[in-house]
């Protein structure tokens, strides 16, 4: 069953990695401005800032998870004021001294608040992405844009129409196709969520809850097409007619799912059981040990016979295994471990048989 808490642990996984990264590229920004002959006060302030509180922030996320929101919205803020705050100054130094041309001194952060708005728009709730992406590009493009309009020959160089063209029709583009994605992004994961109920409903016993023969089939076959190792075990109630006659069906549903709980309780991870058909039960293991495969139905049987059911009383069961051979098929196996089940049943039931020649009671 899909699991409800991973789209958060996803959201958790991509904020911190997004953190890291943005703490990694204010570093290189630090390190190029501190490397030039005569950088901007700014230039010497900004990045160093965003690197100690990308860094912090991503600290306090990983010790921390359920600060995420708080920590999504600093980020924010950080990046916000890290652009907004070039965009400003150096359109009003461009403004108040005619020999400072914005072209030239702003810096190449364009970039950087077209992510910042794709992050806002993809990962922030709607309403609250739709806010804070209007309100950065607000702070940013009225200075710029405004600047740009008013002197026409920086605006018509290639850094101007750049400029332009990304502070007015690109974020036009992102607010119309970002929230489009995210629709759909959420319809798909939503389709896949239940494809994957559906596919678990379509191979599962709605009785015991185990796997039924198509879930079954599909991992044997899987076990075949993969070369793996591969047992099964086939297990049937002993008298389980007379259970249902003497307490009624719902007593004997009660005994199938307690058989399966238990079977279950007995198998590790990697092994799987299925509901086979009425009272029988088909254990699939990733072994081809006879010593370990004995062990594992005897460790059934004892699990099944040793603790009484409740009304029904002591229940036994008859096992039958077989060990897949190479050049063998999975019809062939079963067929095997079939056999295995009947010579059990011939020697009186509530014991264990592994292939027709070797058997072991219990």
């Amino acid at each position: 069953m899909p699991n409800s808490s991973a789209p958060q642990h996803q959201l958790h996984k991509t904020l911190l990695r997004v953190l890291l990264a943005c703490g990694l590229v204010a570093l290189f920004a630090t390190i190029m401005h501190w490397s030039e002959a005569a950088p901007q006060l700014m230039d010497l302030i900004i990045p160093p800032s965003v690197v100690a509180i990308c860094f912090t922030l991503a600290a306090i996320l990983h010790r921390h998870p359920q600060s995420r929101p708080v920590v999504f919205g600093l980020f924010i803020a950080t990046c916000a004021l890290a652009i907004t705050i070039p965009a400003w100054a150096c359109s009003w130094s461009a403004f108040q001294q005619p020999d400072i041309r914005l072209i030239d001194i702003y810096p190449p952060i364009t970039s950087m608040l077209l992510v910042l708005l794709i992050l806002v728009l993809a990962i922030s709730p709607t309403r609250t992405a739709w806010r804070w992406g209007v309100l950065i590009w607000l702070a940013n493009a009225v200075p710029v844009i405004g600047y740009l309009l008013a002197h026409p020959a920086e605006l018509w160089t290639p850094r101007g129409k750049d400029m332009l063209i990304s502070f007015g029709p690109v974020f036009l583009f992102l607010v119309l196709v970002v929230p489009y994605l995210r629709r759909f992004s959420s319809r798909l994961r939503l389709l896949q969520n239940q494809f994957e109920v559906t596919k678990a409903m379509v191979e599962r016993d709605p009785l015991t809850e185990l796997y039924n023969r198509r879930g079954a089939d599909r991992l044997m076959n899987e076990s075949v097409n993969a070369d793996a190792p591969l047992a099964v075990l086939l297990l049937d109630i002993d008298h389980f007619k007379s259970i249902n006659d003497n307490h009624g069906h719902d007593i004997g549903d009660a005994v199938l799912r307690d058989v399966a709980s238990r079977i279950l309780h007995n198998l590790r991870p990697d092994n799987y059981a299925a509901r086979w058909g009425g009272e029988e039960f088909l254990i699939i293991l990733n072994t081809d040990d006879e010593t370990l495969l004995t062990a594992i139905a005897n460790r059934l049987h004892k699990a099944i016979q040793q603790v009484p059911f409740e009304i029904a009383g002591k229940i036994t069961a008859s096992i039958g295994g077989a060990i897949l051979k190479r050049g063998e098929s999975i019809n062939e196996l079963l067929k095997e471990a079939d056999r295995a089940l009947y010579k059990a049943k011939d020697q009186g039931r509530d014991c264990v048989v592994i292939d027709p020649a070797n058997n072991t009671g219990s």
